[in-house]
């Protein structure tokens, strides 16, 4: 799941791009414990903002995470 370790510190990146990663690499399935795609993507995204390890910098309309940012030092 840390695969935005790969990006420098203070890089800046859609989410959607991580999320590719995340797929790719078999991170995310369709379904994980009953829950859809969706509800996958935030936790992680969720899970990773909570460590402070990525910044959600931009939002959509509809208060989704458009663009984040890393933070590790």
């Amino acid at each position: 799941m840390l695969r935005s370790a790969r990006f420098l510190e203070d890089f800046q990146f859609e989410t959607q791009i991580l999320i590719k990663l995340w797929i790719v690499e078999g991170f995310i399935r369709t379904s994980e414990h009953g829950k859809i795609f969706e509800e996958v993507e935030i936790d992680y995204l969720g899970d990773l903002i909570s460590r402070n390890l990525i910044q959600a910098r931009k939002r959509r309309l509809n208060c989704e995470i458009k663009t984040l940012i890393t933070l590790y030092n």
